[in-house]
């Protein structure tokens, strides 16, 4: 015979911070790492007891329900694209994702972290092209990341978005850096420029730019191992998952 349910019809909001949250964060609601409503006691099933959380959806309000004993769990789909990540063998997988694609050609910014001469990390945002199979990044022929790049390849590099939890995704990856120098200014500058500038003024920034730069060096990253994330609708990392299975 099934478990007993009782069934939380209120308050049907979750919120942490001032901010609604999405349902896979209930999850971890559940699992008492969060207070439901400011409560001074967040709520903690028994565990004879299958009980469900009622929610809003911080999206369009939709009635969303989940089940506090048993916290989201990778599919079988899920776990084999895992593994086959772990192997440097799923970054295909990852990044064919239509939300990873939606980030790769629409984010103005990625994230990129290398290693300084000096051996310390640096992490700065920079603007990419993405030619559907490298990450593609411009910089001047004196900039002090092509010196530490020349020495020490390999590299991080994140593109994220959204202010909520139900709204974040990301696109993890590492590579390896190639590079090459190229007279005057590499298309995939100007292509990068397109994301942020309106036609009417990418032509007076095109002629700028190539008044500026009698080279540049392009880097390219072509992706080694990746991950795509995306909290809202359940695509978090395993460890998380995990966490919240064993709370």
């Amino acid at each position: 015979m099934g478990k007993p349910a009782t069934t939380v019809t209120a308050p049907t909001t979750v919120t942490s911070g001032g901010f609604k949250l999405g349902w896979i964060v209930l999850g971890l609601v559940a699992g008492g790492v969060l207070p439901v409503n400011g409560a001074q006691e967040p709520y903690r099933p028994r565990k004879d007891q299958q009980s469900v959380l009622v929610a809003c959806s911080p999206r369009d309000g939709r009635e969303l329900r989940a089940n506090i004993n048993t916290p989201p769990s990778l599919t079988p789909q899920r776990k084999r694209e895992e593994s086959e990540c772990d192997e440097h063998r799923g970054t295909g997988i990852e990044l064919g994702h239509t939300g990873a694609q939606e980030l790769l050609r629409s984010e103005p910014l990625v994230r990129l972290a290398y290693n300084g001469r000096d051996g310390l990390p640096r992490v700065i945002p920079i603007g990419f092209h993405w030619n559907g199979e490298r990450i593609v990044v411009c910089t001047a022929t004196t900039s002090p990341k092509v010196r530490a790049l020349s020495s020490r390849p390999n590299v991080a590099l994140t593109i994220d978005t959204g202010s909520t939890p139900a709204e974040a995704k990301a696109v993890l990856m590492r590579g390896v850096v190639t590079m090459d120098t190229v007279n005057g200014v590499p298309d995939e500058y100007i292509a990068a420029s397109t994301k942020t500038l309106e036609a009417s003024r990418l032509t007076d920034f095109e002629r700028h730019v190539r008044s500026m730069y009698k080279q540049m060096v392009r880097i390219s990253i072509e992706p080694q191992w990746a991950r795509f994330y995306d909290f809202g609708a359940g695509r978090m990392p395993a460890f998380l998952v995990n966490l919240a299975n064993n709370s």
